[in-house]
Parts: C-alpha cells; sequence; structure tokens
C-alpha cells in the first residue's frame, strides 16, 4: 500500500512539472526599457519654420521683441474707437480697424487703452479681470486672460509676417501658438498681483478676437498706472 501511494505520489510529481513547463513555454519574455525622455522633450519642442528645424521656445524668444511687441505697438488702435465702430456695425469695424487673415474667419483687433479693474477672476487656471475702459462708468467694457492658461490664438492669427504655410504641418502651428501664450505668462503676467489690484487703473495693450457679444483680450502689456478711483 505504501509502495502504490509513493507511485501516486510520483505520477502526481511528473504531471505537475509537465504542467508547468507548458505555462512557462506559453510566456513571452519582456525586455524593460527605460525612455529617453530627454529625447522625447526635444522632439516635442522641435518645429520646421520655413524648412529650418528650431527650437521652439527659443524661436519666440527671438522674434518677441522685434516682430511680435513691435508689430503690435504699431498696429494697436484706441479701444474706445474699436468698441464704438463694432457697436455700429462689425464688419464696417473691421475694414477700418481689423485684421482677417482669410474669408470666414472672425475680425481681429488689435487694442490699446486705459481701464478700471472692476473684479479680478483666479478661480479658474484661466484667470481674468473685468475692465471698465476710460471714460469710467463703473460698467463692464471687456475681459483680459490673466493667466497662467491663455486661451486661444489670437495673437498668432493677427501676425502678418508668418501663417500656417510657415510651418511643417498643423500640429506645428498650434503649438505656436501655445508657446506664444506661455511666453505672455512668463514675461509679464506671472509677475503681477492681480487680486491686489481691483479697482485699479491699468494702461494695456493687446489682441481680441471677435466670436460673440463679449470682448475677451490677450493681452501683450498690462502695467499698473494708478491706485484705486
Amino acid at each position: 500500500m505504501k509502495l502504490k501511494n509513493n507511485f501516486l505520489k510520483y505520477i502526481l510529481l511528473i504531471i505537475l512539472l509537465a504542467c508547468s513547463m507548458m505555462v512557462l513555454s506559453s510566456c513571452r519574455l519582456w525586455t524593460v526599457v527605460e525612455l529617453n525622455k530627454d529625447s522625447t522633450s526635444e522632439n516635442e519642442t522641435m518645429v520646421t519654420i520655413n524648412g529650418e528645424e528650431r527650437e521652439l521656445e527659443d524661436y519666440v524668444n527671438s522674434v518677441w521683441n522685434d516682430k511680435i511687441i513691435s508689430y503690435i505697438n504699431n498696429g494697436a488702435v484706441n479701444i474706445n474707437l474699436v468698441i464704438n465702430e463694432i457697436d455700429k456695425d462689425l464688419d464696417t469695424a473691421g475694414e477700418k480697424y481689423g485684421i482677417k487673415e482669410a474669408p470666414g474667419k472672425p475680425w481681429k483687433f488689435i487694442v490699446k487703452g486705459k481701464g478700471k479693474i472692476l473684479s479680478v477672476n483666479t478661480e479658474s487656471r484661466n484667470g481674468t479681470i473685468d475692465l471698465d475702459v476710460e471714460p469710467f462708468d463703473q460698467n463692464q467694457d471687456l475681459t483680459i486672460q490673466i493667466g497662467p492658461v491663455i486661451r486661444g490664438s489670437s495673437i498668432r492669427d493677427s501676425l502678418n509676417y508668418i501663417s500656417f504655410n510657415n510651418f511643417g504641418n498643423q500640429i506645428e502651428y498650434a503649438k505656436f501658438s501655445t508657446a506664444i501664450n506661455k511666453k505672455i505668462n512668463k514675461e509679464f503676467l506671472q509677475n503681477i498681483n492681480f487680486e491686489e489690484l481691483e479697482g485699479s487703473v491699468i494702461d494695456f495693450q493687446g489682441v481680441f478676437v471677435v466670436q460673440s457679444s463679449e470682448i475677451v483680450l490677450t493681452p501683450v502689456k498690462i502695467e499698473v498706472i494708478g491706485g484705486r478711483k
């Protein structure tokens, strides 16, 4: 009886070994490969501009003052003139003061002016301030984006020296807009404590796109010029 039990144990052991070998033979060996984070990051920031591969942040820095800011400085129209014309007729205002890169696209306006901050909204990462422009009447005339997240592509789309055709593809053109918006935040917005400025008067400059009745401006300049009024 003891011999029979040993024989059964021996048979079971052989069966278990055979099953184990079958399971192992069906498994694949995987090689763990460490991703090169620096390489991936570099690929994401490289774009083709005019047939030349460029690092996007470096490119934006190189054209920021001489091309982007200079262009907006030269093209900025008093915000009151633009708003008054828009209230009469949008297309007439656009023909006088606006930019439209192609038929069917919305009008874009490069503007400057002075305004009083009525409220500061920072609950969202797309922070904004509501502004009453001169002459002050305590009514909101426009909204200005203050970051850290800047939405839209109004600055990029207003530029006359560069377009989609200068880039390798649509994705790179979109990255260009994102890089501009990040530059705006890094250049000056992140250094302003807007929550302390409610009621203050600012000098501003930027671009807005007419897509609704609300004017939402992307700034390239905000300077505090007066205390609470």
